[in-house]
């Protein structure tokens, strides 16, 4: 636990609570796709990029070039 003051990089962290929710959502999904890449799951697809858009709540993903 840091007992000092914040640094501009941390200080985010505690102004906006949305970074836990996208770091947790960007978590799943990078081992969904791991999970897929090991063939636990079937992949036809093969996209290599994913982006979730909040605002939105898209994910549009990208096929492998």
């Amino acid at each position: 636990m840091p007992f000092g003051d914040d640094d501009e990089e941390d200080a985010i962290y505690r102004t906006d609570i949305q970074i836990a929710a996208v770091n947790s959502l960007s978590a799943v999904m990078a081992v969904m796709r791991w999970q897929r890449w090991m063939n636990y799951f079937r992949d036809e697809r093969g996209e290599m990029n994913s982006v979730y858009m909040i605002e939105g709540n898209n994910i549009a993903n990208r096929p492998a070039a």
